[in-house]
């Protein structure tokens, strides 16, 4: 599993066996079948908020450069 942790939900892209990725929000009630790590990295010079996007229905990760 990767992704990227905003302050409203996390985005994630996760692998199946046959190597197949699915991508999306994480939300509540996914479960995890297995062990799942998480290595969190912050970018100082970056700013990721999320926007609403009329075209999709969802609030979709935007990444800004912080001033």
């Amino acid at each position: 599993m990767s992704g990227t942790l905003t302050p409203k939900h996390i985005h994630i892209s996760v692998a199946d066996g046959e190597g197949r990725v699915y991508g999306g929000h994480l939300i509540p009630g996914c479960i995890v079948s297995y062990t799942a790590e998480l290595c969190m990295i912050e970018y100082k010079n970056l700013k990721f908020e999320c926007e609403y996007d009329y075209e999709t229905g969802f609030d979709e990760l935007v990444i800004l450069k912080r001033d």
